[in-house]
């Protein structure tokens, strides 16, 4: 469903979602109180990018993460994001990623998450042995996954999957 709703968004004209995957649960389906108001916030926070984004002088205030690339080269997958507003970061050691085959099984690879250093829109997942053919990145796959990527502006990653590819080889 989550990964529809992102699909949703790119589709629909003037439609927008806010992720809410890195939020804590009081029971099986609600957010607890103190995170409904961080995603009150969000949801602000993106009626106001929609609303307001063409006021000049409003600010550059972006949607927050969405998945854009995956690309593996020497034992590590890259996963970019379009939409950061600043940084990428997380409380805590960074958590939400998979590797998963065609098939959907996960492929216990990962052995290393980190925002890149160097590129602020960047994760980098350190993998050690060979990726399964037509491998994908996943982030929040499961029921209740813990996940805790998100931007400077507090506006999360959303679920999602990317396929990964490998990079050119060098010229």
């Amino acid at each position: 469903m989550q990964l529809a709703q992102l699909r949703a968004e790119a589709e629909i004209p003037h439609s927008a979602m806010v992720a809410a995957v890195d939020l804590q649960l009081d029971d099986i389906i609600h957010i607890n109180t103190q995170d409904l108001k961080r995603l009150a916030r969000r949801l602000a926070n993106r009626v106001c990018i929609d609303l307001f984004s063409r006021v000049k002088g409003f600010g550059a205030m972006k949607p927050g993460p969405r998945p854009a690339d995956a690309v593996y080269s020497a034992g590590v997958v890259k996963v970019s994001f379009s939409g950061v507003n600043g940084r990428l970061k997380s409380e805590g050691p960074l958590a939400g990623f998979s590797i998963r085959d065609a098939k959907g099984d996960w492929a216990p690879l990962i052995y290393k998450t980190r925002v890149d250093p160097a590129e602020a829109s960047t994760v980098v997942l350190y993998v050690q042995g060979k990726l399964p053919d037509d491998a994908s990145v996943w982030y929040g796959f499961g029921k209740d996954p813990y996940c805790n990527l998100r931007d400077d502006a507090d506006m999360a990653a959303p679920v999602f999957a990317l396929k990964i590819r490998a990079s050119a080889p060098a010229k």
